[in-house]
């Protein structure tokens, strides 16, 4: 078996040896959000420069478990073709006409990207910054997107507030919110056979019933927590800005309320009468996140309360 680095250069051989005349096979370091660096294996075509990256350090492990180095370039092969097939975007055609409608937003750590995102544009948002991004590809394996930089921003003769609103009615679009009870995301964690989801475990914003369905909010009267994401499960903390989902959320508990950041694609829901105290919130999110959430999707280790007679959202110390 082959040591990380020895991993590196043969599987960076072996794609090459895949890809004839009009294609570069380079590998890159990246540095990924909250200041992971990776490794990436870029595939470039003679007529684009735009390409999906291939992370080494997501590789090894499926070679660890027992996946060939062939199975895994295979999969890469395909991985680009289909990618270069649906992407419609290189550095030619970056116009805000082609892109609006892929503009979307994300929210990251603050303090841990600080180096990034002064390339960037970002609004402040508590301890948090929303970022923008534009997608290049979202189908059933997921989505591929490139962060928007200031000079792009510039070129576009956008303003921050004016990306804000372009980006914040895309997002909505693509990809709206999704709410569950936690113990429906743990058996589906634990892949539970014998636990079937239903219209009251699961709902989302496509749901004609989401907000005033009292048999899936009556758990939160009990002091239960939900999962708060949106439909990809991807990026889903960023749902926290959609217009009135705070509100709604408050409305449908009856009550104030805590959102516990676990992780950048997900946001907890704890009804301020469950039976952990701030102290105790804190403490978890904190052990949390240096325990259990890989590096690039830590989003932060504050707790969050949202008061239902201020409608305000604001960091609380434990």
């Amino acid at each position: 078996m082959y040591d990380f680095e020895e991993f590196k250069n043969v599987m960076e051989q072996m794609v090459k040896e895949k890809f004839s005349e009009g294609y570069q096979v380079e590998r890159h370091k990246v540095i990924k959000n909250n200041q992971l660096e990776l490794d990436s294996l870029v595939i470039l075509a003679e007529d684009t420069n735009v390409s999906p990256q291939f992370y080494m350090q997501q590789l090894y492990p499926r070679y660890e478990q027992g996946e060939t180095m062939e199975q895994l370039v295979a999969d890469i092969v395909s991985t680009y073709h289909e990618t270069a097939k649906n992407n419609r975007f290189d550095s030619e055609n970056l116009t805000l006409e082609a892109c609006r409608e892929q503009i979307i937003y994300r929210v990251v750590s603050l303090e841990k990207n600080e180096e990034q995102l002064a390339e960037v544009p970002y609004i402040p948002f508590m301890d948090l910054a929303i970022t923008f991004h534009c997608l290049m590809v979202q189908d059933e394996h997921g989505i591929a997107s490139f962060r928007i930089s200031l000079d792009l921003m510039q070129k576009w003769g956008l303003d921050h507030q004016m990306l804000f609103t372009i980006a914040q009615n895309n997002t909505m679009k693509r990809f709206p919110i999704s709410i569950c009870r936690m113990e429906t995301m743990l058996y589906e964690f634990f892949q539970q056979t014998d636990h079937e989801s239903s219209l009251d475990d699961i709902m989302q914003t496509g749901d004609e019933n989401i907000w005033g369905n009292r048999a899936f909010w009556a758990k939160s009267r009990e002091g239960d927590p939900y999962v708060l994401t949106n439909s990809s499960k991807i990026n889903g903390a960023a749902v926290v800005l959609y217009p009135q989902c705070l509100q709604h959320i408050g409305e449908n508990i009856g009550g104030n309320y805590y959102l516990l950041p676990s992780s950048i694609h997900e946001m907890i829901i704890m009804p301020e009468n469950a039976t952990m105290s701030r102290k105790e919130l804190c403490e978890m999110v904190t052990e949390v996140n240096a325990q259990y959430v890989e590096q690039d999707e830590v989003l932060s280790d504050a707790v969050y309360y949202y008061s239902c007679v201020n409608k305000t959202l604001q960091i609380c110390n434990g």
